[in-house]
């Protein structure tokens, strides 16, 4: 039988979730981590239809075909509630409250249990996390929650307690590029290579960012890219006013500052690998000569150290501390 599959790769998260439920010992909640477009969302409604699946001995699971999963597939089942932050920087109180607490204790409507698919889950204000941890604690039978993040750090270690955290698969090159070329709808993206082999190269890993990327240039973050890529030079540097100088490389708005530093922490991770192993793929950089130059300049020791740093950063930023003082912080 095929578990879950209308996800690539994953099989971690297959063989934990689609099992359980098979076995009807799933958990009530589950942590999906993983960078924008690697797969939550995905995963988030295949766990769904799987719990309202129908047909449970046929090829694959969930069969995508009977009524239930349908439903949740073409995005019309009330019975699965999506809670975001809309075009608020996190996610508050108000949104736990309205969005679950005001509705939990209903019956489905429709399926044998209503699902909640918490978006931007480390967005989270503390007081939100609280407020969601008592309907975690004691949730109605018929009640499932699933808390998609990028970073599961920024949760409240009461939150992970009661919900295993399952990471996405971050992919290399080649396997980004053999999906990108087994499916059919993708291909014509594909046909120019040296636009698939960009695209492939700025995903970091995440088959949803290279179909992205494919599917339309984006200049901006290409920008963002290239500014990453000058504060990891300058944050290797010793110069002290390198390092300040960089603070002037990173944008303005919140948003744009997690992305860069999201990428400033990928192409760290390839300097890592690449000094401990030579031959590691690479996620960020698309010339190994540029990762062989910046490697004497830095330990394995003080990469670690400053990966750390920037996922401290990250935390920071996303819970609304100054901008500028984190950065300060950051590259002093």
């Amino acid at each position: 039988m095929e578990l879950f599959e209308r996800l690539y790769g994953n099989e971690k998260l297959k063989n934990t979730v689609a099992r359980d439920i098979l076995s009807g010992r799933q958990s009530h909640a589950y942590i999906f981590e993983g960078p924008e477009g690697s797969g939550k969302h995905t995963a988030a409604h295949l766990t769904a239809a799987a719990l309202f699946c129908k047909s449970r001995d046929g090829k694959s699971f969930p069969c995508g075909t009977c009524p239930s999963c349908r439903k949740v597939f073409e995005g019309v089942c009330t019975d699965v509630i999506t809670v975001g932050r809309g075009d608020k920087a996190t996610v508050g109180v108000s949104a736990v409250r309205d969005g679950i607490k005001a509705t939990l204790y209903f019956a489905p409507t429709e399926m044998n249990c209503k699902v909640y698919v918490i978006e931007d889950a480390d967005k989270m204000t503390v007081q939100a996390q609280n407020a969601l941890l008592l309907s975690l604690e004691e949730p109605p039978e018929f009640a499932a929650f699933i808390l998609l993040c990028e970073n599961s750090l920024l949760l409240l270690d009461t939150v992970k307690s009661r919900a295993p955290v399952i990471q996405m698969e971050v992919f290399d090159k080649e396997e980004i590029k053999s999906y990108v070329l087994s499916h059919t709808e993708y291909k014509k993206l594909a046909a120019d290579e040296g636009a698939l082999n960009t695209a492939v190269s700025n995903a970091g890993g995440s088959i949803g960012k290279a179909l992205s990327f494919l599917k339309k240039s984006d200049p901006a973050d290409e920008k963002l890219r290239t500014s990453a890529s000058e504060a990891v030079s300058a944050l290797l540097a010793s110069s002290a006013a390198a390092k300040l100088e960089a603070a002037s490389l990173f944008p303005q708005k919140r948003g744009d500052v997690m992305k860069m530093l999201a990428y400033i922490k990928t192409a760290l991770r390839d300097i890592l690998y690449y000094k401990k192993t030579k031959g590691a793929e690479l996620l960020f950089y698309t010339d190994s000569e540029v990762v062989k130059k910046l490697c004497p300049k830095v330990s394995i020791a003080r990469l670690s150290e400053l990966y750390d740093r920037v996922t401290s950063a990250e935390g920071d930023i996303g819970a609304n501390v100054s901008i500028n003082a984190v950065l300060t912080l950051l590259l002093t």
